[in-house]
Order: structure tokens, then C-alpha cells, then sequence
């Protein structure tokens, strides 16, 4: 009988899950939130830059500020590097109504980011009027506690309506510092 049970387990070929692309139970690891950063859009309705070295702010609270972000807005012409042409200077954001709106936003760097959390960084952000839109840096392998993303995109706004100006007046835009 022993002999049996030893030629059967020596027949079954044992799966080779050393591959994850192969392995049914792998699930890649989730990003670790690290904090989060603001930047007001309040500057865009009037068509004016915004720079600022934000707080990354903890998510548990108690731990406060675990590094800085150095954020960016510009508003541009389409070819996202010019200054907007002269009838996009507003005095007031329901001036913008109707029009075409470009903007570049820039992520420059991290910086004092906790040891225990700089490994494998990326940063990622979406706004209020994409749901479901999220953009990111690319990730900067290593532990590295003021890593540099030098990020830069154009965003387009086709049609600008009283809703964007409603959010762009009070909201601002989350950056979500994470990590791998």
C-alpha cells in the first residue's frame, strides 16, 4: 500500500508558480499611502499660476506631516508651454465660461519623506471634473527620502461651465504621495 501512495505523489507534477504572471493566487502588492498635499485651483480662475511646497499630511493623523511636495500649476496656450493669449486674462473666473482652458501641471519633488516610507515612490492626482481619471508619476525606484519626478502634464478643459468655475473657485487638487 505504501508503495502505491509513494509511485502516485512521485506521478503528480507540482505546478511551478515561481513565475507570478502564472501564479492564480499572486496579486501584485497595493501602493502604501504615504500622506497627501492640496493646491487650491483658486489662482486658475483668474488664469494665474500657482507654486507651493505642500505638506504631505499623514491619513492617520497623529503622525502630522511626513515630508513636502513641490507642486505647480501654469496656465498655457494649446501648445502647453506659451502664455495664454490676452483675451484669456479675466478679472473674474465666470469670465472663463464657455471658453478653452490649457494648464500645465508640474511635480517637481518629494522632500524629508520618513525612511520607513520613501521606498519606490510615485505621486498620483485627479480632478473633481474627470472622475475616474487618475494621473501619476513615474515610480522612482529605490529608497530615496527626496526623490525628484520632474513631472510635467497639459490639461485641457474643452468647454469650461459654471460647474468647473463653481469647482475651480473653492476646490483644490489632491496629490497622494505612495509608495510601492
Amino acid at each position: 500500500m505504501r508503495s502505491n501512495l509513494n509511485q502516485y505523489f512521485e506521478d503528480q507534477t507540482i505546478p511551478d508558480y515561481s513565475d507570478k504572471d502564472k501564479d492564480p493566487f499572486w496579486d501584485p502588492p497595493e501602493p502604501l499611502l504615504v500622506g497627501t498635499s492640496y493646491l487650491s485651483l483658486k489662482n486658475l480662475g483668474y488664469m494665474l499660476n500657482n507654486e507651493l511646497e505642500a505638506k504631505i499630511l499623514s491619513s492617520e493623523g497623529a503622525q502630522g506631516v511626513r515630508g513636502y511636495l513641490k507642486l505647480e500649476y501654469w496656465p498655457t496656450a494649446r501648445d502647453g508651454v506659451s502664455e495664454p493669449s490676452d483675451d484669456m486674462l479675466v478679472d473674474e473666473p465666470l469670465e472663463l465660461v464657455g471658453k478653452e482652458v490649457f494648464f500645465r501641471v508640474e511635480i517637481q519633488s518629494a522632500a524629508s519623506l520618513p525612511s520607513d516610507l520613501c521606498k519606490n515612490v510615485f505621486v498620483t492626482y485627479q480632478f473633481k471634473h474627470e472622475p475616474g481619471v487618475v494621473y501619476q508619476t513615474e515610480q522612482v525606484e529605490g529608497q530615496n527620502p527626496n526623490p525628484s519626478f520632474n513631472y510635467k502634464k497639459v490639461h485641457h478643459i474643452d468647454l469650461v461651465t459654471d460647474y468647473i468655475v463653481d469647482y475651480i473657485d473653492s476646490g483644490s487638487v489632491s496629490f497622494k504621495a505612495d509608495r510601492h
